[in-house]
C-alpha cells in the first residue's frame, strides 16, 4: 500500500474491511477480484473501473509481500486485461499509473503491454499514465493463452476465509 499513499497499510480490522468491500459491490462500474495461487492461498487483489463516457479501464493489481516475485502478478494482470476486454464491449484501452520509483510495477506493466504515453484530456494530474490498446491486448493474449492462474471474485466469501490487513498492508 506504500505506492498508493499509506505507508502503514490502512490498519483496517476486519469489520471495516468488509463494511468496506460491502460498499464496493454497490458500484456497478467497479469490479474486484481476489488472486490466488495454485494451492488456494491468497495472494492479493486486481480491480478495475470502467469510465464508459471515455471508452477505458483503471487497472490495479496489490499482491502480499509473501506473494511477490513469483510470476503471480504477470499472470493476473494480463488475465484481468484479457476478461476487462472480453467482458466490457464499451473499452478500448486500459490504463494505470504506476509511481516513478516502483520500478516492479513499471516492469509488470511493460510485460503485461502497457506502456507509457500521453495522459488523455480530463483525467485528473497524475505521476504517470500507461495504457494497453484492445487490439495490442489481442496480440498479447494470442501468445500467453497457456498462463495458469486463479481468479476468484471478491465477495462475502472473502471475508469469512481471509485476514484483511495482510492485503491492506505493505
Amino acid at each position: 500500500m506504500a505506492w498508493v499513499g499509506f505507508l502503514e497499510g490502512l490498519g483496517y480490522d476486519d469489520a471495516n474491511i468488509k463494511a468496506w468491500f460491502d460498499r464496493l459491490q454497490l458500484l456497478v462500474t467497479r469490479h474486484h477480484f481476489v488472486i490466488r495461487d495454485q494451492t488456494g492461498g491468497f495472494c492479493g487483489e486486481l480491480y478495475y473501473a470502467v469510465d464508459k463516457a471515455n471508452r477505458r479501464a483503471a487497472l490495479d493489481i496489490k499482491l502480499v509481500p509473501g506473494a511477490q516475485g513469483r510470476g503471480l502478478a504477470s499472470q493476473a494482470f494480463k488475465r484481468l486485461i484479457e476478461h476487462v476486454f472480453a467482458v466490457e464491449a464499451m473499452v478500448d484501452a486500459g490504463w494505470t499509473q504506476p509511481s516513478e520509483l516502483n520500478h516492479a510495477a513499471r516492469r509488470l506493466y511493460k510485460q503485461c503491454g502497457l506502456r507509457p504515453t500521453n495522459r488523455p484530456a480530463g483525467l485528473p494530474e497524475g505521476e504517470s499514465y500507461w495504457e494497453i490498446r484492445l487490439f495490442i491486448s489481442m496480440l498479447l493474449f494470442l501468445t500467453c493463452w497457456h498462463c495458469v492462474w486463479l481468479i476468484v471474485l471478491v465477495g462475502d466469501r472473502l471475508s469469512e476465509q481471509h485476514s484483511y490487513p495482510a492485503l491492506l498492508s505493505d
